[in-house]
């Protein structure tokens, strides 16, 4: 897999790592992402939302369509570098029920 292990900066600065192991794992567990990393780099580089979780995990999404987001989740494991935990494509319906903003 030519390009892996690949690097995005985040909007705040850090680091974040898409290494060979977690980019085998979304394109056998979510094929529906596609084959080509640098879409998930994209997402975390340049996110049309970004969202936490109660675990302290980030949610970047970035628009693919006018129903569709790509979601990558990565953490931050030093103050100034991540790695991805995994990616999926999410429609409008269940994004507005996941990622609702009180």
């Amino acid at each position: 897999m030519e390009g892996l292990p690949a690097v995005a900066t985040t909007p705040d600065g850090k680091k974040i790592t898409l290494a060979r192991d977690d980019w085998l794992h979304v394109r056998f567990r979510h094929p529906e992402v596609g084959t080509d990393p640098s879409v998930l780099v994209q997402a975390v580089s340049d996110p049309d939302e970004l969202h936490t979780d109660e675990r302290g995990a980030f949610h970047a999404l970035k628009r693919i369509d006018k129903g569709h987001f790509l979601v990558v989740i990565y953490r931050a494991a030093e103050p100034d570098r991540g790695l991805t935990k995994t990616t999926f494509i999410i429609n409008q319906k269940r994004k507005s029920r996941r990622y609702w903003v009180q």
